[in-house]
C-alpha cells in the first residue's frame, strides 16, 4: 500500500504508535495477548528480579540495555518483498543513541541477509563513535502455544 496524502499517512503512523504504546503498557503490567504456558509466570519472575523491562523509550532503552530487541513490522512491498523501513529507522535511532557497545537482536521478520546488511550499517555509522554493536537475528517460525515445550526438546 503507497500512501500519498500525507495527512492520513501521519494519522496512520500515529495509530500505529499509539497501539504499541498500549501494548507496551500491558506487557509493563504483566498482561500477556499470547498464549504460551508458563509465559506469564516467567515474565513475571523476570520483570520482578530487574531482569527484564518493556519500553518505547528509545533513549532510555539503548542507555540501560545490554540487549536490545528490535520487534516492529515488515509489512509487505507491492513486489511481495519484506518492507525494512521500520527496522531501519529503529536501528538509525539506536545508532544515534549509544555511546557504549550492545548486542541488537532482530526479532522482525527479515529476509536473508538482513543482519549483515544492518551490521554494516551500524558499522558505518558508529566507527567514529568507537562502539560496536553485534547484530543477531532471532525471527519467529513457531506456532502459538508450543513454543517453551519447542525450545527444551
Amino acid at each position: 500500500m503507497v500512501l500519498k496524502d500525507p495527512f492520513l499517512f501521519s494519522l496512520l503512523k500515529h495509530l500505529n504508535e499509539l497501539f504499541y504504546l498500549n501494548k507496551i503498557q500491558k506487557l509493563k503490567s504483566g498482561e500477556i495477548e499470547i498464549y504460551e504456558p508458563g509465559l506469564k509466570s516467567m515474565v513475571l519472575r523476570n520483570q520482578k528480579n530487574k531482569r527484564l523491562e518493556f519500553s518505547s523509550n528509545i533513549d532510555e532503552t539503548v542507555r540501560f540495555s545490554e540487549f536490545i530487541f528490535i520487534c516492529v513490522g515488515t509489512p509487505e512491498e507491492k513486489d511481495g518483498s519484506a518492507d525494512l523501513k521500520f527496522v531501519k529507522s529503529v536501528v538509525d535511532d539506536i545508532a544515534s543513541k549509544a555511546v557504549e557497545s550492545k548486542v541488537v537482536v532482530i526479532k522482525s521478520t527479515v529476509p536473508p541477509g538482513t543482519a549483515n546488511e544492518i551490521q554494516n550499517i551500524f558499522n558505518n555509522k558508529l566507527r567514529k563513535k568507537n562502539v560496536f554493536v553485534r547484530v543477531a537475528s532471532n525471527p519467529e517460525f513457531l506456532r502459538e502455544g508450543c513454543r517453551n515445550t519447542a525450545q527444551r526438546t
